[in-house]
Order: C-alpha cells, then structure tokens, then sequence
C-alpha cells in the first residue's frame, strides 16, 4: 500500500468516525469510548507519518548535497 493510499484511507476514517461521534452522541461504550480513541489513533498516525516523511526528505537533501 503505497503513503497516499494509506494517509486518504486514514482521513476518511477520521471523518466517518467523527461523523458517528457527532451523531450519536449517546453515553454508550462505542461513542463514548472507542470513537474517540480511534480518532486519537488516526490523528497520531497522521503526524508521525507527515513528520517521517519530511524527515526523509531532508535526509535524501543532505544526502544529494553530498
């Protein structure tokens, strides 16, 4: 699965989750608890994933200056 495919996979999950959260805001166990967990999880994905990636970056620059 190449990055993009795997960062469009992670956002729309990110929204359909949110959606679910928003309306079905009950106090039940998935909601409640779950919902925002994975969300938790996506969003952490995002970043590492955006902050390894310029990271690499900056590697394949110091490596062509070189």
């Amino acid at each position: 699965m190449k990055k993009y495919s795997f960062v469009a996979i992670l956002i729309v999950s990110l929204i359909v989750m949110s959606l679910i959260a928003y309306f079905k805001a009950e106090s039940g166990f998935f909601v409640g608890n779950i919902i925002p967990e994975m969300i938790g999880v996506c969003v952490e994905l995002l970043v590492i994933i955006f902050v390894l990636d310029k990271w690499q970056k900056k590697k394949r620059r110091i490596k062509a200056l070189k």
